[in-house]
């Protein structure tokens, strides 16, 4: 792909069911920490020119000492985590500069990002400015509302997508997801309402695998078994 791409990792933010003061992004799977396969993914994708990390402020270094010993040489900025999504983009923004024309968002929390995912994410995106990873959900999906669960009615003819990252955005759809107001009631960085809101086309591509996020200490284990497949 022609352009100035970036990568934007988010190396930033707990899960809660983690230990407090524990980092996923730097938790050792197999043989390097789980932001170093994300960072060499990046690094590997002939269509990623540039790489931005948003990571906490007490892991520069760390940033830097992961992206050097694994050869990762397209990380050009780090970003301070501060705030939440809407002020991480702003900030990497910032560091990437105004020529960027795309960028590709990835929490280094998951594991199973490929190379080949990516650009199929950027390919896909041409279309409508936006392209994220999804795989459908074969399974019986009911829809609840209220805090006491209720099942509605959904229609047979309707497919359900599982969506995750990476995600892949024009850099000028990037800008106007920045500046969008979360609608009453819905969570704050509830990207993909918004991008409802903002009528952008959102392309979906199949992934082989799921990107399995890392939310608990049994989910490292599967990790670990991920990677040494």
């Amino acid at each position: 792909m022609n352009g100035n791409t970036w990568g934007l990792i988010l190396a930033a933010g707990a899960e809660q069911q983690i230990p407090p003061g524990v980092d996923v992004a730097f938790l050792a799977l197999g043989d390097r920490p789980a932001l170093g396969w994300t960072l060499a993914a990046f690094e590997s994708c002939p269509d990623i020119h540039q790489v931005a990390v948003v990571a906490p402020d007490h892991r520069s270094g760390a940033v830097r000492a992961v992206a050097a010993h694994f050869g990762c040489g397209k990380l050009r900025a780090e970003v301070e985590e501060s705030g939440g999504r809407a002020a991480q983009r702003e900030a990497a923004r910032k560091a990437m500069g105004a020529a960027v024309e795309w960028v590709v968002e990835y929490e280094a929390s998951r594991i199973g990002v490929t190379a080949a995912l990516i650009s199929e994410v950027l390919r896909a995106a041409q279309a409508g400015g936006c392209a994220t990873a999804a795989r459908r959900i074969e399974d019986p999906v009911r829809l609840v509302r209220g805090r006491t669960p209720r099942a509605l009615p959904c229609s047979g003819a309707e497919a359900h997508w599982e969506v995750f990252p990476p995600t892949a955005y024009r850099a000028d759809v990037l800008r106007r997801l920045r500046a969008a107001k979360p609608a009453r009631g819905a969570p704050k960085d509830d990207d993909w309402a918004a991008l409802d809101r903002l009528k952008v086309d959102v392309r979906l591509v199949p992934a082989p695998g799921r990107c399995l996020r890392v939310r608990t200490a049994a989910d490292l284990g599967l990790a670990a078994q991920i990677l040494s497949a």
